[in-house]
Parts: C-alpha cells; structure tokens; sequence
C-alpha cells in the first residue's frame, strides 16, 4: 500500500508540514482569486490594475505559480476586490467566513 496524502504539496516535504500548508493555502487563494478575475470577465491588464500586481503576477495567480506571492500578498489582493477572511474558533471548532467588505477599493469593478 503506497503513502496517502492530504496535501499535494506535502509530497517531499514530509519533514516540513507547516510549508506545505504554507503553500496550500496559497493554492486555494490563488484559485479562489482567479475564479473571481474570470467571473468578472477582467483582462490580465485590468486584473493587475485591480490587484496591485504587475502582469505577469496576475499570469502567475491565474496558472497557480504557488512559489511566486506569498499568502499575505494573496490576502491583500482578495481586499482588494472587496471581501475579507475572518477566523472563528469556538468550542474547539475553527471555521473561517468569507466576508464582503463593506467598500472595495476604487478601482475595483462591483458586480
């Protein structure tokens, strides 16, 4: 029987689990973000207007390039396009809620 994992990126990094998560977490910013640039049917120019990112950073969000922003980054790019991460732990269970900001910035087109 062959090693299971739950994480993709903890394949050779079996001795380094908080980097993977490091960089799963960053997968699921990355897709979370560019689900919402192709739902607002935004080009790479107007994505990184929007972002604060260059072109080819939007290019890396896009195709996933984990190793290229780091998560804080990715965070800051998700305020930007109005919504917001809140942890919650209560009762030994931890959730996060995603949450529209009140206000996204200018240069953000609302939909």
């Amino acid at each position: 029987m062959g090693i299971k994992y739950s994480n993709i990126f903890e394949v050779g990094r079996e001795s380094k689990p908080e980097e993977a998560a490091e960089l799963l977490l960053r997968a699921n910013l990355m897709q979370v973000l560019s689900s919402i640039v192709r739902d607002r049917d935004l080009s790479q120019e107007q994505a990184a207007k929007a972002l604060g990112l260059n072109q080819p950073q939007v290019s890396c969000v896009m195709n996933w390039k984990v190793d290229k922003l780091t998560s804080q980054r990715l965070l800051k790019c998700l305020h930007k396009l109005g919504y917001q991460l809140k942890p919650q732990y209560e009762q030994g269970v931890l959730s996060v809620d995603v949450r529209k900001t009140e206000q996204p910035e200018a240069s953000v087109p609302a939909y």
